[in-house]
């Protein structure tokens, strides 16, 4: 039998501790889902990370990384982790797993029917957002609505999963940044793939950042440039 689930995780500067909790996601995951490859992706970490992906690599099976030096963005480092993809589904989400095990296995469950889910975050997580943070994830919402004019306007939940026959639509997308999964859920929605909006919850202990006007203005240019594409 072949990989039945690829787990991609993107990496920069993650936090003391983070490897104790991939090694023990990867374990509940392993539990409930036999053939599983996990893909890490050093994107370009101002600290060196080799000891701890070494450390990785000796304790999960079926483990695969890829290190580049410099910080390229969240989109760049996704689709270099699906090229390594060999699994019919692929899960990607957050290094520190900001999501329950439960919704995991949802994900992993609806893609047995559909090529796309995009996990929607619930009120839960808005609420433990900064106050900034708050506004402009509402306001890219409202965007995404009116701009974009997609279907599903949460597209910034650090949980999806999609079959490996649409792999390439996530592949072709030009957007390094965060926003590279409105650029891509556009092209899905477009290509007439089957996509499902799933409610997920986010674990206990998750703490966000306040986010940084660079940032801000890097992805605002981003989303531009989704924008004016037809």
């Amino acid at each position: 039998m072949g990989t039945i689930l690829s787990v991609i995780l993107p990496c920069y500067d993650p936090a003391s501790g983070w490897t104790d909790r991939v090694l023990a996601n990867v374990a509940l995951i392993q539990k409930d889902i036999q053939d599983v490859e996990v893909i890490l992706v050093n994107d370009g970490s101002s600290q060196d990370l080799s000891s701890e992906i070494k450390l990785l690599s000796d304790a999960i099976p079926n483990f695969k990384s890829i290190q580049y030096s410099h910080n390229k963005g969240k989109g760049y480092a996704l689709r270099q982790g699906l090229t390594l993809a060999q699994a019919d589904h692929i899960i990607y989400t957050d290094i520190d797993f900001p999501y329950t095990h439960d919704s995991f296995l949802k994900v992993r469950k609806a893609l047995d029917q559909y090529d796309v889910v995009i996990g929607i975050k619930d009120a839960a997580y808005h609420k433990s957002l900064p106050l900034f943070r708050r506004w402009v994830s509402s306001g890219l919402r409202t965007m995404t609505s009116k701009l974009m004019e997609l279907q599903i306007t949460d597209t910034q939940c650090g949980l999806k999963g999609l079959n490996a026959q649409v792999k390439d639509i996530w592949l072709s997308g030009k957007v390094d940044g965060y926003l590279f999964e409105i650029e891509a859920i556009r092209k899905a929605e477009k290509s007439g793939c089957t996509l499902l909006p799933l409610p997920v919850t986010l674990r206990e202990g998750v703490v966000f950042s306040e986010l940084k006007a660079g940032v801000l203005f890097k992805e605002l240019k981003h989303f531009i440039q989704i924008a004016l594409k037809k």
